[in-house]
């Protein structure tokens, strides 16, 4: 089954948030991942928060690629290893948080995929 990610950048929380990283995250995450995380969109929430989607064909693998990257690269000088993901099995359904591990377990709120 599909599963898919949300990546919810704050503006808060970064020193540059440049609308650009709706592109540079996935694409970055697209590449590391060798294909198995897909880019698949993005949105804002009522927050101004940025909510990038991703698709997974391999959820163990492409969530291993996902924190590898927000966690090893630097986007237009923002740190990302604290932004939250969430994910969620198929296409409907809450996305729960996997990370950061604080927040593991909770729903990520006013997403809209």
């Amino acid at each position: 089954m599909l599963s898919n990610f949300v990546i919810v950048l704050d503006p808060r929380n970064l020193p540059s948030a440049d609308a650009d990283l709706r592109y540079l995250v996935p694409d970055a995450i697209e590449e590391h991942s060798g294909g198995i995380v897909q880019d698949d969109g993005y949105t804002y929430g009522e927050d101004n928060c940025m909510h990038v989607f991703l698709k997974v064909s391999d959820r163990e693998r492409g969530l291993a690629a996902v924190l590898e990257v927000l966690t090893q690269v630097r986007f237009k000088g923002s740190n990302l290893s604290g932004a939250v993901v969430g994910v969620r099995e198929g296409t409907v359904g809450p996305y729960v948080v996997v990370h950061p591990s604080d927040l593991s377990g909770e729903m990520v709120p006013e997403v809209e995929a």
